[in-house]
């Protein structure tokens, strides 16, 4: 099993969000290929109240986490914008008093289309959240709480384009939703690279199994 959390760690006037996604392997189109084909579904949603400290957000992340089905399973990711090291110090002391099963990772957020070593950009996120809502390759219970919030940001959404027409991010309309914390965390939990535990795939039947053969029975 396999599942990826994304936190947003809000300030005074934004909230702190938390996602996590289960990521399933897809059976291989063609025996010979070596693409791996994968789809993803939201599993929680939460946010904290405003102005909540980060050591009591993160250690509320760190009881939901050790939680069936995420304890061992689940690498946390959260956006380190501006927060200094003090934040990044309390996640590294959580995991290793082993409140953290994998040590958390912290990535910066820019507002451009270039990023450096720890940092990704706000439109490689959005747009690929996008692409995976779209491409229904991003699926969730239809009563997972917060959903209707989350679907309500992500509508919020627009491309903000460059005078030389280039995209280079995304930006929440304030008058359709005036925060956009649960997309972030979304985002992150859907963009971060990598596989942990055992994996899980989507069968014909749009069933999950745990093998590989019975996902790709056609009876």
């Amino acid at each position: 099993m396999n599942h990826v959390a994304g936190m947003d760690l809000g300030s005074m006037h934004d909230f702190s969000t938390l996602a996590i996604v289960e990521i399933l392997d897809l059976p291989k189109p063609e025996p010979r290929s070596s693409r791996r084909r994968q789809t993803k579904r939201l599993m929680h949603l939460h946010r904290w109240p405003l102005e909540l400290p980060y050591d009591a957000v993160i250690e509320h992340a760190t009881a939901v986490v050790a939680l069936p089905p995420f304890k061992g399973t689940t690498k946390l990711v959260y956006d380190r914008t501006g927060l200094g090291s003090a934040v990044a110090y309390q996640f590294r002391e959580a995991h290793q008093d082993g409140l953290f099963d994998r040590a958390p990772r912290g990535f910066a957020i820019s507002g451009g289309d270039q990023a450096g070593a720890g940092s990704v950009p706000k439109v490689n996120l959005v747009d690929n959240l996008r692409a995976l809502i779209e491409t229904k390759r991003l699926s969730w219970p239809s009563d997972l709480p917060l959903l209707d919030d989350f679907l309500k940001e992500m509508a919020a959404f627009a491309p903000r384009p460059t005078k030389a027409r280039r995209l280079l991010s995304f930006g929440n309309d304030p008058a359709i939703a005036a925060h956009d914390d649960l997309v972030m965390a979304v985002a992150l939990a859907v963009w971060y690279p990598g596989s942990f535990g055992d994996n899980r795939y989507i069968g014909r039947d749009s069933r999950i199994y745990d093998s590989f053969a019975v996902a790709s029975d056609p009876y």
